[in-house]
Formats: C-alpha cells, sequence, structure tokens
C-alpha cells in the first residue's frame, strides 16, 4: 500500500464506520442525544433533536412518549430569542386546518380540520396557535380528553397568553363532560338473543359537577334527567347489548338509569371501523373516566356510593 495514501485510506474507513448520521438515529437515540444537548445549555441542538425523536414516533404515537417529548419540546423552545422558526410547510398546514374547521358543516369536516393541525403540529411542536385550534376542534367532536390535552400545551407553549384563564376554566368544565348515549330499556333480550331489542338515544352529555350529575339529551328531552349526588345509592358496571360497557346508576328512590359511553361517532370517523379492540379499549376508558368522576364526587361530598 502506498504509504503517501494509506492514512487517507483509512480516515475514509473510520469514517464509513462511525455511528450514523443524525438523520438515521433512532428516537430514543436522538431524544438521549437531545437530553444532554439541553442539560448543556445548547438549546437549539436540543429543540432538532427533541423534534426529530417525535417525528420518529408511529402513528398513532404512544401517548405517553408524545406527551413527554411535545413538554420537552415547547419548554426548550421557550429558552430561544429568537423563537423557532415556522416551516412554510407547518404554516401552511395551519392555514388549512383554520380555513377547514371555520367551514366544517359536519363531524368528517372537523376530522379533516383537526388532521390538519396535527399534521402542523408534528413539524413545529411548539406552536401554541395550532394547540388552541386543535383544541377547539377536539372539543366540538367531543374528544374532551384529547381537547384538554391540546389547551394544556396551548398554555404551556404560552404561559403569558391573555385568554390563559378562560383557557384554565374551559379544562376544568371539559374534565366534568362526558359524552353518552342512554340506554332507554333494560330487558335486552325480548326479541331474540341472536338479536336483542334496545335502542340507544342520540348522542347526549353527562355533566357530573356542583354536587349534581346531569344527563341531556338533546334529541328527546324526556329522557334528561338530574339528581343531587347524595341521592345516588350505587354504581354498576355491567355489559349492555352488543357487549358496550354500560354504568348503571341506582338511586334511593328505586330508579334505575343506564348509561352507554358515546365514542361510536368519533371512533368511527378516526379509526378502522373493523378495529374492535380499538374500539373496546375507547370505551372501556371513557366509562372509567365517568365511574370516577361519580365516585370522587361522592367521596367529596363525604358519600360512600355503594
Amino acid at each position: 500500500m502506498d504509504g503517501h495514501h494509506s492514512p487517507w485510506i483509512l480516515i475514509c474507513i473510520m469514517l464509513s464506520l462511525d455511528l450514523p448520521s443524525n438523520a438515521q438515529v433512532a428516537a430514543p437515540d436522538r431524544e438521549t442525544a437531545a437530553s444532554a444537548a439541553e442539560q448543556a445549555g445548547q438549546f437549539r441542538l436540543a429543540l432538532d433533536d427533541y423534534v426529530a425523536a417525535l417525528m420518529a414516533l408511529p402513528e398513532p404515537p404512544p401517548v405517553d412518549a408524545d406527551r413527554q417529548l411535545r413538554e420537552h419540546i415547547i419548554k426548550v423552545a421557550l429558552q430561544l430569542i429568537p423563537a423557532p422558526v415556522v416551516s412554510d410547510e407547518a404554516q401552511k398546514r395551519l392555514t388549512s386546518g383554520q380555513a377547514a374547521a371555520k367551514s366544517a358543516q359536519t363531524p368528517e369536516e372537523l376530522v379533516a380540520a383537526a388532521a390538519e393541525f396535527q399534521r402542523a403540529l408534528r413539524i413545529a411542536p411548539w406552536l401554541a396557535a395550532g394547540y388552541s385550534d386543535l383544541g377547539n376542534v377536539q372539543e366540538k367532536l367531543r374528544d374532551y380528553p384529547a381537547a384538554i390535552q391540546s389547551f394544556e400545551f396551548y398554555l404551556l407553549a404560552a404561559p403569558s397568553a391573555q385568554d390563559a384563564q378562560s383557557v384554565q376554566k374551559k379544562i376544568r368544565d371539559l374534565r366534568c363532560r362526558f359524552p353518552a348515549m342512554y340506554l332507554q330499556t333494560h330487558s335486552i333480550f325480548t326479541q331474540s338473543e341472536l338479536r336483542p331489542a334496545w335502542a340507544l338515544g342520540p348522542g347526549g352529555e353527562l355533566t357530573v359537577s356542583n354536587g349534581s350529575v346531569e344527563f341531556r339529551d338533546p334529541g328527546d328531552v324526556k329522557h334528561s334527567f338530574a339528581f343531587q349526588i347524595a341521592e345516588l345509592r350505587s354504581l354498576e358496571r355491567r355489559h349492555g347489548p352488543e357487549g358496550f360497557p354500560t354504568l348503571r346508576m341506582k338511586l334511593q328512590n328505586g330508579k334505575n338509569y343506564d348509561l352507554v359511553p358515546d365514542v361510536l361517532g368519533h371512533f368511527i370517523a378516526t379509526q378502522d371501523k373493523g378495529s374492535g379492540d380499538a374500539l373496546q379499549k375507547a370505551l372501556g376508558e371513557s366509562m372509567d373516566g365517568m365511574e370516577k368522576a361519580i365516585r370522587d364526587m361522592a367521596s367529596q361530598q363525604g358519600i360512600v356510593v355503594k
């Protein structure tokens, strides 16, 4: 080997065996690198690596990992002066989402608007306006847990926002609201076991606050009801028609009310209709939230729900 060229050959070999480039590093590695850069005060480098880690997550992303990365990104972005530049693509998606949300007449059109905001926030996850717009659309879709998270990101990204107090109040209100459907009959096997007789009213809303439980059915007022938490005797989780989880509320006066979490419209609009496991998971999570809100209120009122 020619002695004059051998050092350059060795350097080329070393470079070819070196660590992967930033674009090739896996999400956990980018997050680790970002954390190290953040600790060293290299905030712009940290931001780049955190965003790369976020974009490397699968779709849909793991909820905890997505939230953790967004919190890091927002906190790092707030350290930067001047603020990070929002790319043309992110701004285009934001503007498109705003136009779609403004003209939306159906749930499907709202879902399309939400998707544009989500694309913008994948590219520029520190963008406060995007979280506010996304939260408003998710609220209209009655996806309250998602809306709460978006509004929380908004407040984190815009700590001095003039509407901070009103957004905080909205978050508190949303924590008390649950889309639900009233099960109109308790006798679900009056026709046959293969085709049970049951009926669900149009989607209503369960509100748990101020010492009371209230269900409003905008389609049929006779299915609406309200009672003070002190009137509640017990809560039972049951399997209703088609295996849907049902929350039965028994009152001291002998009345029973059965509610089914209403996630069907949102699920069908955003998920594969054949994803039975995902649907059951969404129903279960909604049921958990409804039951917890009622039990927490009872506990605050010093009432034991048997």
